[in-house]
Order: structure tokens, then sequence, then C-alpha cells
């Protein structure tokens, strides 16, 4: 019997999940809670909103660091 190859996942794109853009002190908040209920409950207990907050403060710091 063939094995049968996985090809990569895809993700689908929901514009209705996404974070609104956050204000940069309202960003920075977020992402010390965000860091802080790591540090209490692990990477693991993170929500998909949370991840994806942080992944925008991450581009936007990137971003800053660029200029």
């Amino acid at each position: 019997m063939p094995k049968l190859r996985r090809g990569p996942k895809l993700r689908i794109h929901d514009p209705e999940e996404d974070p609104p853009r956050a204000q940069p002190d309202s960003l920075s908040q977020e992402v010390d809670r965000i860091l802080e209920k790591i540090h209490k409950q692990g990477e693991a207990s993170l929500s998909r909103k949370e991840r994806r907050t942080l992944e925008e403060a991450s581009r936007r710091y990137q971003e800053q660091r660029k200029t």
C-alpha cells in the first residue's frame, strides 16, 4: 500500500477574527498581560487572538528597529 503524502497545512484567513489595530500604549499593555499569562500558565494557555497580538507586536517592533 503506498504511503500518503501530506501537503502543507493551509490556514484560512478570516478577517472577522483579526484583532483591531491597537494603539502603541494599549498594545504594550496587552503584550505585558499576555507575557504574564505565559509566565503563570504556560504558552499552551494562549488563545489564537493572544498569539496574533504577540505576532503583531513583534512585527511592529521589528519595523521600528529597521528605522
